[in-house]
């Protein structure tokens, strides 16, 4: 199964302190920037990077119900297309 993921460069420290947002000032939505700080990239499946971001995200919250509202909305559209492109066919 490992072989069927595409693999590259990956940041591989995907969280809050390494994103650049954008707040959109009248609809307050968020958007993905930049990354910053490359002292862990390396070369692995790229669906790695969805998976470290999503497991920074469920440690900053503390009730695992919000995690669907708080972070699908965070790191969802952003990172899920991501890990959909990923697969080869």
């Amino acid at each position: 199964m490992y072989r069927l993921l595409s693999a590259g460069v990956i940041h591989a420290d995907v969280n809050d302190q390494n994103v650049l947002v954008r707040r959109d000032a009248d609809t307050a939505a968020v958007t993905i920037t930049g990354l910053i700080d490359f002292g862990d990239a390396h070369c692995a499946p790229y669906v790695f990077d969805v998976a470290i971001a999503v497991t920074y995200c469920m440690l900053q919250v503390k009730v695992k119900v919000k995690f669907s509202h708080t972070c699908y909305r965070a790191l969802g559209p952003e990172l899920i297309p991501v890990y959909r492109q990923s697969v080869r066919r």
